[in-house]
């Protein structure tokens, strides 16, 4: 699922985007782990990877892990967390959810508050 920004005007070739995904890791993995794994195939990857922001931090009364990082003149904002309470989960896997904002570098500012609100507005269902 995701969400973009109207263009800008008719040059506009890149629509600024908030997303969310949800992947699968195994069940030993803790969220660390996960970020950690995601780190490590970016940086053998890519080259120019310049991560900004590498911390823990909480969405959703959950805890989560934000890493921001530039690449190939785009700035990536991406939040994971494991829903620790989700009674659905099967035996094999861990569910992750990963939000991420991602915006060419020399905009990214601009469209942050935006994209934190969204983010900000993330909740489990029960």
């Amino acid at each position: 699922m995701g969400f973009t920004s109207p263009k800008e005007d008719v040059y506009d070739c890149f629509l600024e985007s908030v997303s969310i995904g949800v992947m699968n890791a195994p069940k030993e993995w803790t969220l660390d782990q996960y970020v950690q794994s995601n780190i490590n195939t970016l940086r053998n990857n890519t080259p120019d990877l310049k991560i900004l922001e590498s911390i823990p931090t909480t969405l959703a009364d959950m805890p989560a892990y934000k890493f921001v990082y530039d690449t190939h003149g785009y700035t990536y904002h991406n939040l994971v967390l494991n829903n620790l309470n989700d009674s659905s989960k099967d035996n094999k896997n861990n569910i992750y959810y990963m939000i991420l904002y991602m915006a060419e570098t020399n905009k990214y500012s601009i469209f942050l508050p935006i994209a934190q609100e969204i983010i900000n507005s993330f909740k489990f269902i029960n």
